[in-house]
């Protein structure tokens, strides 16, 4: 998912608030998008951070501080997953019918993946995600060769199905009361028939 939105600060900014009844697949990974840059630079630790605009296969956040020793920077692939906690796998996408065996892990150039597993629960009180190292998923995926499947909007969508089992040491969890109020609203507003495919 690229984002459309490009700010360039050491705090995320978020776009208006994007109405269920409206919402569509994009503008639900991209309020995910804004939660990926709020976990990474809860600190203000990085001083730039660019969100490209449009069909921006190689990474959805770049973030980047100078320090003593040099510039560093990270960039981040951001997936919305809604039907994970359900099936207990996460679906890691690596082809679309457009995009023969180039999309999702086989496209991206990120450095960090953060799989969001999103829970469609009114009183849920933590978002759960992975955050793993996009080199050691891929690494993971070539030498445990996961189950695959189509699915998706039309079944447009080649995945591997990763058990989160497999992902303990990479799972996290944020408390929702940690999060800035405006991002709690629009999670709180993704239709499920968003995340339930």
């Amino acid at each position: 998912m690229s984002a459309i939105s490009s700010p360039v600060s050491a705090s995320p900014v978020f776009p208006k608030k994007v109405f269920a009844s409206f919402m569509t697949t994009l503008e639900a990974g991209q309020i995910y998008e804004d939660f990926t840059v709020f976990i990474i630079n809860r600190d203000n630790i990085y001083t730039t951070i660019i969100r490209p605009e449009g069909n921006f296969p190689d990474y959805d956040a770049y973030f980047s501080r100078l320090t003593k020793t040099g510039k560093k920077f990270l960039t981040t692939e951001t997936k919305l997953d809604g039907l994970a906690l359900k099936t207990l796998n996460m679906c890691v996408e690596f082809e679309t019918l457009s995009k023969p065996m180039n999309s999702g892990i086989n496209a991206t150039k990120s450095i960090i993946w953060i799989h969001v597993l999103h829970n469609y629960d009114m009183f849920s009180t933590t978002v759960e995600y992975i955050r793993i190292p996009t080199a050691k998923l891929r690494e993971y995926i070539a030498e445990n060769k996961p189950k695959d499947k189509w699915g998706g909007n039309n079944y447009g969508s080649h995945f591997y199905l990763i058990p989160l089992s497999e992902m303990a040491e990479f799972r996290y969890s944020v408390p929702i009361s940690s999060l800035p109020v405006e991002l709690v609203e629009r999670i709180r507003k993704i239709p499920s028939f968003l995340v339930n495919k």
